[in-house]
């Protein structure tokens, strides 16, 4: 029997996962503030990250947090005031780095994230589009080659996965990007991966199938949610209430306030990131480029180079720093020594981030009829369509062969 879904969250995931419902016959409604892809997933490097498998938290990790936090040009920014709410979260972060722990996280994150250029290429067939998704490698680079160890756990983990993994000198570098600086004396390529040459349209293109299919989008503020009676939920918007005979919240930085109501307290922590968008860049850069010393990517987009990158931990409701963003000039011009900086548009947005760097996936259990599917950290964009996937088979109760247990709900009760 087709159920009435209504999706919190227009972006990357929901737009997903109402296709994938959609291709199920199902019908669908998808609200939101903003119009379809205008959140984070209108801002991110773009980077298709089909081998992601390593946690976020590595052992040895906290000790570098402290050097990069007093650095003003480092990856990442903790505003003082704001530590007593993240150290619950921080604590629960580093609690999964031990090597079961590691294993069981890197098997999620590969069965969500690894099918992601081929999902993304099969959804939009035949629609004059295809050219947003191109094949790319990611390559790592540094100026300190001791620093860069092809040896780490980490390269291990994705070899075993038959990962193609290139290391690179001085001149290997500046084969693959020529405009690249002289500075950076090593590299990791790892190949094939994709690149989206527009996040922002991506997530448009494929919100106006869901409505060329019968979808609907209501562009309005969610105020909060609570149960049925005859199960789903009830959406309590700043245009009146909205009955949601099946509810997937995909809200992005803002899902566990919509999910406490249904007796579940999510650890989700908004992580923001920033970047710079300049066109007429002057540069080429032929795949997405990551400046291991800094923790930022660079990669070419239809309006020009986007640097993307580090990770500010404040409030949800703080303004923007926007000095975070413009440090991409600096770090931009550092790996491009020709980029040109003049024209360049500033972006902030919030990551959601879980402790251990899975999402959660799945039906809760007193609520059936409501969905998670949030909490996807730096990988929203790449784990997108395989969590549609899911969703779509969790909500019309058909098997599929990814076991969905490793992305519940309530694995943080």
């Amino acid at each position: 029997m087709v159920k009435h879904t209504v999706i919190i969250g227009a972006g990357i995931v929901g737009v997903c996962c109402a296709r994938y419902l959609q291709m199920k016959g199902e019908r669908v409604t998808l609200l939101d503030r903003t119009p379809i892809g205008d959140g984070c997933s209108f801002g991110n490097a773009g980077v298709l990250c089909s081998w992601a498998c390593e946690p976020a938290a590595k052992p040895g990790l906290w000790k570098k947090l402290p050097g990069w936090i007093l650095d003003p040009l480092g990856p990442v920014s903790l505003k003082p005031g704001y530590l007593p709410q993240l150290l619950p979260w921080l604590w629960k972060f580093f609690s999964q780095t031990s090597a079961e722990r590691v294993a069981h996280i890197s098997e999620a994150m590969f069965t969500l994230n690894h099918p992601t250029v081929d999902l993304y290429r099969q959804l939009l067939a035949g629609t004059g589009h295809e050219a947003l998704v191109v094949d790319s490698s990611y390559v790592y680079v540094t100026r300190k080659p001791s620093s860069l160890d092809e040896n780490a756990v980490g390269w291990r983990m994705l070899r075993e996965r038959g990962a193609p993994v290139t290391v690179l000198d001085a001149d290997g570098l500046r084969d693959l990007e020529p405009d690249l600086s002289s500075a950076y004396l090593k590299g990791i390529a790892l190949g094939a991966q994709g690149r989206v040459t527009n996040p922002g349209r991506l997530v448009t293109v494929l919100g106006d199938m869901v409505i060329a299919d019968g979808g609907e989008f209501r562009q309005c503020l969610v105020h909060g949610t609570r149960p049925r009676p005859a199960g789903g939920a009830i959406v309590t918007t700043d245009a009146g209430e909205i009955e949601a005979p099946r509810l997937i919240i995909a809200a992005g930085a803002w899902s566990h306030h919509l999910a406490k109501p249904f007796g579940v307290d999510i650890p989700l922590q908004g992580e923001r990131g920033y970047h710079m968008e300049f066109r007429n860049p002057a540069v080429t850069i032929n795949n997405s480029v990551h400046d291991w010393d800094r923790s930022f990517v660079a990669s070419s987009m239809e309006g020009g180079v986007r640097c993307a990158g580090t990770s500010e931990f404040n409030a949800l409701e703080a303004p923007p720093d926007w000095r975070r963003a413009r440090l991409m000039k600096r770090l931009g011009k550092e790996l491009f020594p020709n980029l040109n900086v003049d024209e360049g548009s500033e972006w902030m947005g919030h990551r959601p981030t879980l402790p251990d760097t899975i999402p959660v996936i799945g039906a809760l259990v007193d609520h059936p009829d409501v969905i998670l599917a949030f909490g996807h950290s730096h990988l929203g964009l790449t784990g997108a369509p395989m969590t549609g996937r899911i969703v779509a088979a969790i909500a019309t109760a058909e098997p599929m062969n990814a076991d969905s247990k490793p992305y519940a709900p309530l694995r943080f009760s």
